[in-house]
């Protein structure tokens, strides 16, 4: 693809012109074209606060949603920046890893009063997902093969854990159909 129509895209994500990025989007071989600097069209999509194009990219198969800029900032360290909770909240439910977040920025997030409750609870440690079909697509194959592992390891249940009995814990029925569903929808 030329360097014009890649240029038109990411124009069109920073002036938050969605008929322009919807036109581009398909044309483009790689949706996660930038400029020298690292910023992609959903960088500029969420640093704008453009809620319709940044959900348009999420949505999009090939979209890189933990892409880094060259100083190193995430869209969703960006979306927290602006401290929009409907965006920051969007960001984590289409899979933006929240280990982007550098620890002391997380904590100050988590205090953060500009945030709704939701965002906040989002945020701490202890939360986690629920996988879906739009998340599947994000995780790489070597965390596929821990999920069979995992599914191997608890079906099977031999009498000795495989571990030792101090570092091995066989997971509870719900966990282990989750990730079993999990597995289905990657394979």
């Amino acid at each position: 693809m030329d360097n014009k129509m890649e240029s038109t895209y990411l124009i069109a994500a920073r002036a938050g012109d969605y008929k322009d990025v919807v036109c581009c989007i398909d044309k483009l071989d790689d949706v996660n074209v930038h400029h020298a600097d690292g910023w992609t069209a959903l960088h500029y999509a969420v640093y704008n606060g453009n809620l319709r194009i940044t959900r348009l990219l999420l949505q999009h198969p090939g979209i890189d949603v933990n892409a880094r800029t060259l100083t190193g900032t995430t869209p969703l360290q960006l979306a927290l920046r602006r401290q929009g909770s409907d965006m920051v909240n969007l960001m984590i439910e289409y899979g933006c890893s929240r280990a982007t977040i550098p620890p002391a920025e997380r904590t100050a997030f988590q205090m953060s009063r500009s945030l709704s409750c939701q965002v906040q609870e989002k945020l701490l440690p202890s939360w986690a997902p629920i996988w879906t079909p739009s998340l599947h697509r994000r995780y790489p194959k070597d965390q596929r093969q821990i999920c069979f592992l995992l599914m191997c390891a608890n079906y099977i249940q031999p009498e000795k854990p495989f571990f030792g009995s101090k570092q091995w814990v066989y997971l509870p029925s719900p966990v282990l159909h989750r990730i079993f569903e999990f597995y289905l929808w990657l394979e």
